[in-house]
Protein backbone atom coordinates (compact mmCIF):
# COMPACT_ATOMS: atom_id res chain seq x y z
CA UNK A 1 0.00 0.00 0.00
CA UNK A 2 2.50 2.12 0.66
CA UNK A 3 3.58 2.52 -3.31
CA UNK A 4 0.15 3.62 -4.29
CA UNK A 5 -0.07 6.14 -1.01
CA UNK A 6 2.91 7.93 -2.23
CA UNK A 7 4.55 6.75 1.26
CA UNK A 8 7.05 4.08 0.80
CA UNK A 9 9.92 5.43 2.32
CA UNK A 10 8.57 4.88 6.13
CA UNK A 11 6.48 1.99 5.36
CA UNK A 12 9.65 0.48 3.81
CA UNK A 13 11.71 1.56 7.04
CA UNK A 14 9.25 -0.61 9.45
CA UNK A 15 8.70 -3.34 6.79
CA UNK A 16 12.52 -3.48 6.79
CA UNK A 17 13.18 -3.70 10.44
CA UNK A 18 10.43 -6.16 11.52
CA UNK A 19 12.61 -8.59 11.09
CA UNK A 20 15.11 -7.12 13.28
CA UNK A 21 16.17 -5.82 17.17
CA UNK A 22 15.79 -2.72 17.34
CA UNK A 23 18.48 -0.29 16.56
CA UNK A 24 17.68 1.85 19.97
CA UNK A 25 19.95 0.97 22.62
CA UNK A 26 20.06 1.63 26.29
CA UNK A 27 23.13 0.72 28.50
CA UNK A 28 22.63 0.20 31.77
CA UNK A 29 24.83 2.81 32.50
CA UNK A 30 23.27 5.55 30.55
CA UNK A 31 19.50 4.55 30.67
CA UNK A 32 18.09 7.87 31.04
CA UNK A 33 20.18 9.67 28.92
CA UNK A 34 19.28 7.04 26.07
CA UNK A 35 15.76 7.06 26.47
CA UNK A 36 15.78 10.93 26.13
CA UNK A 37 17.80 10.88 23.10
CA UNK A 38 14.53 8.64 22.03
CA UNK A 39 12.25 10.99 23.06
CA UNK A 40 14.10 13.84 20.89
CA UNK A 41 14.20 11.68 17.87
CA UNK A 42 10.15 11.25 18.36
CA UNK A 43 9.23 14.65 18.64
CA UNK A 44 6.92 16.65 21.07
CA UNK A 45 3.75 14.57 21.52
CA UNK A 46 5.01 11.80 19.67
CA UNK A 47 3.97 7.87 20.57
CA UNK A 48 4.56 5.92 17.85
CA UNK A 49 7.74 3.57 17.85
CA UNK A 50 7.31 3.14 14.22
CA UNK A 51 7.45 6.65 13.39
CA UNK A 52 10.40 7.34 15.71
CA UNK A 53 12.41 4.51 13.99
CA UNK A 54 11.73 6.56 10.41
CA UNK A 55 13.06 9.15 11.89
CA UNK A 56 16.28 7.67 13.95
CA UNK A 57 16.69 6.42 10.35
CA UNK A 58 16.47 9.12 8.01
CA UNK A 59 18.57 11.09 10.57
CA UNK A 60 21.34 8.58 10.23
CA UNK A 61 20.89 8.45 6.22
CA UNK A 62 21.57 12.53 5.99
CA UNK A 63 24.18 11.76 8.74
CA UNK A 64 26.19 9.20 6.88
CA UNK A 65 26.09 11.76 3.36
CA UNK A 66 27.73 14.23 5.31
CA UNK A 67 30.53 11.55 6.40
CA UNK A 68 31.93 8.79 8.65
CA UNK A 69 32.30 11.92 11.19
CA UNK A 70 28.96 12.73 11.42
CA UNK A 71 27.44 9.53 10.84
CA UNK A 72 29.35 8.00 13.80
CA UNK A 73 28.52 11.48 15.99
CA UNK A 74 24.97 10.70 14.81
CA UNK A 75 24.93 7.44 16.27
CA UNK A 76 26.50 8.47 19.29
CA UNK A 77 24.37 10.77 20.18
CA UNK A 78 21.06 8.99 19.33
CA UNK A 79 22.23 5.36 20.88
CA UNK A 80 21.32 4.02 18.04
CA UNK A 81 23.04 0.68 16.40
CA UNK A 82 24.69 1.15 13.48
CA UNK A 83 24.81 -2.83 12.44
CA UNK A 84 21.11 -2.54 13.07
CA UNK A 85 20.62 0.30 11.23
CA UNK A 86 22.86 -1.27 7.76
CA UNK A 87 20.24 -4.38 8.23
CA UNK A 88 17.28 -2.26 7.94
CA UNK A 89 19.04 -0.35 5.07
CA UNK A 90 19.98 -3.89 3.74
CA UNK A 91 16.44 -5.40 3.79
CA UNK A 92 14.89 -1.89 2.28
CA UNK A 93 16.97 -2.14 -0.56
CA UNK A 94 15.89 -5.97 -1.06
CA UNK A 95 12.21 -4.75 -0.87
CA UNK A 96 12.81 -1.60 -3.30
CA UNK A 97 14.22 -4.28 -5.71
CA UNK A 98 11.21 -6.72 -5.23
CA UNK A 99 8.79 -3.73 -5.81
CA UNK A 100 10.69 -3.00 -9.13
CA UNK A 101 10.79 -5.94 -10.57
CA UNK A 102 7.07 -6.82 -10.12
CA UNK A 103 6.83 -2.83 -11.68
CA UNK A 104 5.16 -1.37 -8.52
CA UNK A 105 8.28 1.21 -8.49
CA UNK A 106 8.65 4.18 -11.37
CA UNK A 107 12.85 4.68 -11.91
CA UNK A 108 13.79 7.59 -9.84
CA UNK A 109 11.41 7.33 -7.15
CA UNK A 110 13.69 9.50 -4.69
CA UNK A 111 13.80 6.94 -1.88
CA UNK A 112 15.95 7.87 1.16
CA UNK A 113 19.02 5.80 1.46
CA UNK A 114 17.94 3.30 -1.93
CA UNK A 115 15.89 2.90 -4.58
CA UNK A 116 19.13 3.01 -6.77
CA UNK A 117 21.84 4.08 -4.92
CA UNK A 118 22.93 4.64 -1.15
CA UNK A 119 22.42 7.69 0.44
CA UNK A 120 19.88 9.02 -2.56
CA UNK A 121 16.83 10.91 -1.84
CA UNK A 122 17.97 13.15 1.17
CA UNK A 123 14.58 15.10 1.55
CA UNK A 124 13.71 15.95 5.05
CA UNK A 125 11.53 12.80 5.41
CA UNK A 126 11.35 13.29 9.27
CA UNK A 127 7.82 13.95 9.26
CA UNK A 128 6.57 12.16 6.39
CA UNK A 129 4.20 9.02 7.46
Amino acid sequence: YGAMFSCLDPVLTIAASVGFRSPFMAPMDKRDEADEAKRKLAGPGATSDHLTLVRAYAGWIRAKERGKGFERDYLAKTFLSAQTLRQISEMRQQYVELLDQIGFLRSGTGLLGGGGGEGEGGGDDEGSA
